[in-house]
């Protein structure tokens, strides 16, 4: 979910590096598990903190010689070099200090109020992530691209195990997403069982998305704000959608919607 763009980008490996030793000393030498594991983190980005951390992982951890070597070598680097992880923990901090970060806890007492992706799709139900630009853009982006990747995850979990998805992903006004966090999701998702409906009512982000999808639904849009190519698309009347799919390639030109019909209600116990 970090963003590699901009100053810091240099150290990606480094970092990266840094964080796998950072969640091998989590799973080895537990902390309070009412701490959320964000912040686990941002504490364990300290070398004094990763290096007493260390202290605590017990001798029969089958790895702890590998491991206590490989710290010995971050902590070393974070001396030598500090700026290494400077991108990476302010970042971080920024996520944990927006509305949304403070989300990203441990479960409470109250199951309902909590959000498992995974029971989610096993259970064919339905979360809403209502995710705005502002105040935190680069929180939110950061946000998006966990709850992407979490998804995937869950799908491909279940689908490694033989149990289908049966679910899809659908994101609103799409274009204001991050846009590997996209690219991603369609590209990945029918392999975990997990389409993507990926919808904008922006020009350009729609001509983009155009080239991931293999369908494609464009309702009416104004003759300003159409694509190049497109223009067809300002004579489309309300409730009419041009469909386009590349493989097998068919054209769909003037496609009408047709509303949902609600059944009548039961009556003396019969069916409807």
């Amino acid at each position: 979910m970090v963003s590699w763009d901009g100053p810091g980008r240099q150290y990606r490996r480094s970092c990266v590096a840094y964080l796998e030793d950072v969640f091998e000393l989590i799973d080895a030498a537990p902390g309070d598990p009412r701490v959320p594991v964000l912040d686990e983190v941002i504490h364990l980005l300290n070398p004094t903190a990763m290096r007493a951390r260390m202290e605590h992982v017990p001798a029969s951890y089958p790895r702890r010689n590998a491991l206590a070597e490989r710290t010995r070598v971050s902590v070393s680097l974070l001396h030598a070099e500090p700026a290494t992880i400077a991108a990476l923990t302010r970042q971080l901090r920024e996520l944990r200090e927006s509305a949304f970060g403070r989300w990203l806890r441990p479960p409470g007492r109250d199951p309902a109020a909590e959000i498992d992706l995974g029971r989610t799709v096993t259970d064919r139900g339905v979360v809403l992530f209502r995710l705005g630009g502002a105040p935190h853009a680069a929180a939110t982006a950061m946000l998006t691209r966990l709850v992407g990747q979490d998804l995937l995850t869950a799908g491909a979990a279940l689908h490694g195990i033989g149990v289908g998805g049966d679910g899809i992903v659908w994101l609103t006004e799409c274009g204001s997403m991050p846009r590997g966090s996209v690219t991603e999701l369609i590209a990945r998702g029918p392999g975990a069982e997990l389409p993507v409906l990926a919808a904008t009512t922006s020009a350009a982000a729609a001509a983009e998305l155009a080239e991931l999808t293999n369908v494609v639904v464009a309702c009416r849009m104004a003759d300003q704000a159409t694509p190049p190519g497109l223009g067809g698309l300002s004579a489309l009347r309300p409730g009419e959608f041009l469909l386009a799919v590349k493989n097998p390639q068919r054209l769909v030109p003037r496609a009408v919607f047709v509303p949902a019909r609600i059944p009548p209600p039961e009556r003396d116990g019969q069916g409807p």
